[in-house]
């Protein structure tokens, strides 16, 4: 996998597990150290490239700021000290943010991703249930564990916002070839008249675009 298609994928996963995990399973999960180190940079990139997301629930920041005290104080190397500390004062930064600006930073966000995913977002827990599938749907189309979704509306979404957001990564053919064979199962799974199909007709748009444009 190409490292920026990684990096990409290291903050889906990244938004899946703040969504999805208690503090207990992800401090299990973040105890070995290199996994830590690798949630650091993860999340450094996270807060330069989708701080949107951070404030969407107050849980995200709290247990961001949890994990990082797992091995804050574990790491003699100066850098790996800098680094940590230039995370927690960015997080600290975040707390005098005042309401207004917060909320139009996370009004702003949920648009860019409605845009993206060609949907409509009536709760903010659907929205956050939404973006922990991206992970999930990245998965699927670079393992083939089609039995991972549960829900096909949301990995419509997904998939429309992976196509915008990363076609660089539909170039790999076998990736190319399971997001065209989950279009073919949304396709199976839906009425002939309905919204979920207008959705999926959409989908299939994006996505022959998007071939002809990695093509060129």
């Amino acid at each position: 996998m190409e490292e920026e298609v990684l990096d990409y994928y290291n903050i889906l996963a990244i938004r899946n597990q703040l969504s999805t995990k208690t503090q207990q399973e992800l401090n299990e999960l973040y105890e070995d150290k290199g996994a830590y180190l690798a949630f650091l940079g993860t999340v450094g990139q996270m807060f330069n490239n989708d701080s949107g997301f951070i404030y969407l629930d107050e849980s995200f920041m709290d247990k961001i700021s949890n994990i990082i005290q797992i091995h804050r104080f574990d790491f003699d190397e100066k850098i790996v000290k800098q680094y940590i500390n230039e995370l927690i004062s960015f997080m600290n930064s975040t707390k005098t943010i005042q309401e207004p600006l917060k909320k139009a930073i996370v009004d702003n966000y949920i648009i860019y991703h409605e845009v993206q995913r060609e949907a409509f977002f009536p709760t903010q827990t659907e929205f956050i249930t939404s973006l922990a599938m991206d992970a999930v749907v990245f998965t699927v189309l670079k393992e083939g564990q089609f039995d991972l979704i549960r829900d096909y509306n949301y990995a419509l979404m997904s998939l429309n916002y992976l196509m915008k957001t990363c076609p660089e990564m539909f170039k790999d053919e076998e990736i190319n070839k399971r997001a065209q064979q989950l279009l073919e199962i949304v396709d199976k799974n839906t009425k002939k008249i309905s919204i979920k199909k207008l959705k999926l007709k959409s989908a299939k748009k994006n996505y022959l675009e998007m071939n002809e444009n990695n093509m060129l």
